[in-house]
């Protein structure tokens, strides 16, 4: 199983700037939004927009107005995340793997774009299923489980934050860091520095038996 931004693409930071370019300006201060992104480190957009817009207001913020900037938000990271690149050997690593063992995406992006993203990029061959929000990353991984009938210690997720390692340890199964994965948190969990290291990891930790 697979996160998606951060791990397979390079999208982290151009998700990052995205609020700014949708916030910072018309809205608020670029260092509210700063601030809000750093007050709330695993707030999904929903929660990122709709705080910035509280403590510009002072108050609840209106949903349409939360729901509008989510669009436009939602909008320049779809595209972004068709054009970025990939994280160094995504491609091949999914191409050796699936005809190993079955793949799975787990990512915080909204299930409807984030399969707009895979089939733009080309990548829908190589994923058994693709899940998304609303739903959490640990509700996902529940979902995994159900369609493919596999036991929670027969499986694996790799990602490359504290919301992928904490839903791993919660749903029970294997974790393993990647890219710029805050290893200080995490001391004990296991970090390969490349994609291109995860088959030999899994062959060692008998995954692929």
């Amino acid at each position: 199983m697979f996160d998606f931004d951060g791990t397979l693409v390079d999208s982290n930071a151009l998700k990052r700037a995205a609020f700014f370019q949708v916030l910072a300006g018309p809205v608020a201060s670029a260092s509210l939004v700063a601030a809000v992104l750093a007050d709330l480190p695993s707030a999904d957009r929903l929660g990122i927009i709709a705080e910035t817009l509280r403590r510009v207001r002072g108050a609840a913020p209106d949903s349409a107005e939360v729901g509008a900037l989510a669009a436009a938000y939602n909008g320049i990271c779809e595209a972004g995340a068709v054009a970025c690149a990939e994280m160094p050997g995504a491609s091949d690593l999914l191409r050796t793997l699936r005809p190993v063992v079955p793949l799975h995406l787990n990512s915080a992006t909204p299930e409807e774009p984030l399969r707009r993203i895979i089939e733009s990029r080309r990548w829908t061959e190589f994923f058994t299923t693709v899940y998304g929000r609303p739903t959490s990353k640990l509700a996902n991984l529940r979902r995994i489980a159900h369609a493919s009938g596999v036991p929670a210690d027969c499986m694996v997720l790799v990602g490359d934050n504290g919301e992928d390692a904490w839903a791993a340890r919660e749903f029970g199964c294997a974790f393993v860091a990647v890219g710029s994965f805050a290893r200080d948190d995490w001391p004990a969990t296991p970090y390969l520095p490349t994609l291109s290291a995860l088959p030999s990891w899994l062959a060692a930790s008998d995954w692929t038996d």
